[in-house]
């Protein structure tokens, strides 16, 4: 059993998610179209009063302006992880070489996001200072990563539409961002590894069209 229920407010499309399983009630909340999703789950005692006590929130929220509508078949609840700089300092990573490194092919992605507008309008606000010196390039362009998010990039920063593009094109397995970030920055292949790159706005300018033509491909591919 799940029901989704909205509430338009002023400018932003409130959303509560509820759902009986098993015994369990799972509540995901939010506004339409931004991440910053809240997870939480109630044990309810039983699958028959997980089911009354979803249909009792649900009362609850009807009281309170929400309408019952049609759940989006695309709506993201789960937080996601996407990369961490951490995650490359291991046995794999080249020796000697400074462990900043580690955050300069997420960093660029990450630039093009931030310059694109697909931040999450809240993270916005709280990070104005930092983004503003970002988008003047007072910094260079993979330095956001490591002092605004500790070098962790993960689904709360990105706009709904963000999450999904970068969940299929940013993923190292199956995505096309890691061929074609080497592939531009590195066309010779003659650098020792992907981490060799350098953190630069001439090497962002160069990556940018690229992810562009890529989001714009997508977006046109996902539209219907």
């Amino acid at each position: 059993m799940k029901v989704y229920v909205t509430k338009q407010n002023r400018k932003k499309i409130d959303f509560v998610l509820l759902e009986a399983d098993n015994k369990f009630v799972r509540k995901s909340s939010g506004k339409v179209g931004e991440s910053g999703i809240t997870n939480s789950t109630l044990n309810a005692g039983s699958p028959d009063k997980a089911i009354a006590e979803t249909g009792n929130q649900v009362d609850e929220y009807r009281k309170q302006g929400f309408s019952i509508t049609d759940l989006p078949s695309d709506l993201i609840t789960k937080d996601i992880v996407f990369d961490k700089a951490k995650w490359h300092i291991n046995d794999q990573f080249p020796t000697g070489l400074d462990q900043y490194q580690s955050y300069v092919h997420t960093g660029l992605y990450l630039a093009w996001l931030i310059v694109g507008d697909f931040i999450e309008p809240d993270f916005k606000a709280d990070n104005r200072e930092g983004i503003k010196m970002h988008l003047s390039r007072q910094l260079t362009p993979v330095k956001f990563y490591e002092l605004q998010l500790d070098g962790v990039f993960d689904a709360n920063v990105l706009t709904q539409e963000a999450i999904k593009f970068t969940a299929e094109y940013f993923d190292f397995k199956k995505g096309q961002y890691i061929i074609d970030y080497l592939s531009i920055l590195d066309p010779e292949d003659n650098l020792p590894s992907l981490f060799h790159i350098s953190d630069s706005w001439e090497n962002y300018d160069k990556l940018k069209p690229v992810l562009d033509r890529r989001f714009k491909e997508w977006r046109k591919n996902n539209s219907h």
